[in-house]
């Protein structure tokens, strides 16, 4: 298991195209970060750990955006990877 670092960036693919996830000004809506059916928390890839390329896999479908680990440990939000 990987220990995520308090300042790591965690990389968050997302749909586009889609307004559900992204609104038109570029700002992500929160359909980004609710859970699938039966999900236990959303997938990020830890931007030290990857590259780009894997982390987005299809360029014509996703976009990448990143978040701080610090908010979501300070909210005490388990972190494993």
């Amino acid at each position: 298991m990987e220990v995520i670092l308090y300042n790591d960036n965690l990389l968050r693919r997302v749909h586009f195209v889609d307004p559900n996830y992204i609104r038109d000004d570029g700002t992500l809506t929160s359909f980004v970060f609710q859970l699938k059916k039966g999900g236990y928390g959303i997938s990020v890839n830890i931007e030290r750990l990857t590259t780009y390329q894997d982390s987005i896999q299809e360029v014509h479908r996703f976009r990448l955006y990143y978040l701080k680990s610090t908010p979501t440990q300070r909210i005490g939000a388990r972190m494993c990877a």
